[in-house]
């Protein structure tokens, strides 16, 4: 069941606003961000458990399944967004679909993202990243280096080139 602090048309109502408004970039992806994070902190999900493929001590592993109309908007920021199956209408354009797995373990500063091979050192993680990507299969990646997330949802990682995802990409948080 899906709790939502604001309804349904709201979101879809702020949403059209976003798209109508000829904003610039970062104040479209600063409106997209607030809306996930409504979105996320006021919900709850039952989340799936399923298998996955082995790489090491994973805490989390998936692939990406689909892919967003408009994920390039966030790539020139350095970031991505990942939902599992019950990503809200209004966010669907601007994430990448995964396929929803268990979480194994509790992801933290110093672990490893590793993106079809290649890894990245996470330098930070959000109050409830853990608790959306176990329930909702949501989680927003930041290649900034920050030492503190700037969302309560996402994950900073050290500020390397981020990679392009793809359908078939490889994602994986290992332990340090």
């Amino acid at each position: 069941r899906v709790l939502f602090s604001l309804g349904g048309e709201a979101l879809a109502s702020k949403y059209k606003n976003i798209k109508k408004k000829k904003a610039d970039k970062q104040m479209r992806t600063k409106k997209v961000l607030e809306i996930i994070y409504k979105f996320t902190y006021f919900s709850e999900i039952t989340g799936k458990i399923k298998g996955g493929f082995q790489m090491g001590k994973a805490v989390f592993q998936t692939e990406i399944i689909e892919l967003g109309e408009q994920v390039d908007a966030f790539f020139e920021e350095g970031m991505f967004v990942l939902f599992g199956d019950n990503v809200p209408d209004t966010l669907k354009d601007f994430c990448h679909f995964i396929d929803q797995k268990k979480v194994d373990g509790t992801i933290k500063k110093g672990d490893k993202l590793v993106v079809d091979q290649k890894e990245y050192l996470i330098t930070a993680v959000g109050d409830i990243a853990q608790s959306n990507l176990e329930t909702l299969g949501h989680l927003t990646v930041v290649f900034s280096g920050a030492k503190e997330a700037g969302l309560p949802g996402s994950i900073c990682v050290e500020a390397k080139p981020m990679p392009k995802l793809a359908i078939g990409s490889k994602i994986s948080i290992v332990e340090e």
